[in-house]
């Protein structure tokens, strides 16, 4: 037995979950600290993706706002400020797109047609879609800020991909700035993406901001 459960918690596809169905049957005589210790490792690695992730949704937010205030400076807001919200929800797809682009979804395995932060992951691809969508939002705006949004959203998402090891590849061989492992400090990337997107909208606050402080002083005085 011990042999057995050694070898099915190892060669799952998805080892927690063998492991997770074993503990429910009170089954663990074979599940010696080596292969626990090989799940734990497996579940940190699964958590820190899921990290990643999530750092990918909140800077594409980031990118959104930068997106929208973009396209309203160039003139394509359109009518009831469509352009900005079309770049707004685009941006916010394309925060995630160069890794959902990698996977099959007209097969059902759902595998990746390509190999991880390769095409999909190009910096000058991403970088031509955003300097050509924003030279042609003057023309076709909804349809130039849809892409322009999803352009900057997938810019976004390599910038933050950049600093962990793998890298990206911004012109053809993968180069990373190799400053922390993926999933590590995405606080301080959630942070910065956030500063940059209230840099570019500051012409939207900073106004309001100064007639309050104006306000407050004429108060005081």
């Amino acid at each position: 037995m011990h042999e057995a459960v050694h070898r099915s918690c190892l060669h799952s596809s998805f080892p927690y979950r063998a492991l997770e169905r074993r503990l429910k049957r009170n089954d663990v005589d074979g599940c010696v600290p080596s292969v626990i210790a090989s799940h734990s490792l497996l579940l940190r690695r699964k958590f820190s993706f899921m990290a990643s992730r999530s750092a990918h949704h909140l800077t594409g937010w980031a990118a959104g706002i930068i997106a929208a205030v973009l396209v309203a400076r160039a003139g394509a807001a359109g009518p009831g400020y469509g352009g900005c919200l079309a770049a707004f929800a685009a941006a916010v797809a394309g925060g995630t797109a160069p890794d959902w682009l990698e996977i099959a979804w007209w097969s059902r395995s759902r595998r990746l047609w390509v190999t991880h932060r390769s095409i999909t992951h190009w910096g000058i691809g991403w970088l031509a879609a955003l300097v050509l969508t924003y030279r042609s939002l003057g023309h076709a705006h909804l349809f130039a800020a849809l892409m322009f949004g999803f352009s900057c959203g997938g810019l976004m998402h390599l910038i933050a991909d950049w600093p962990n090891p793998l890298g990206v590849p911004w012109i053809y061989k993968r180069h990373s700035l190799n400053w922390w492992k993926s999933g590590r400090c995405d606080l301080l990337v959630v942070a910065l993406a956030w500063a940059a997107a209230c840099w570019v909208a500051r012409p939207l606050w900073a106004s309001p901001v100064g007639h309050l402080a104006q306000g407050l002083r004429a108060i005081a005085h």
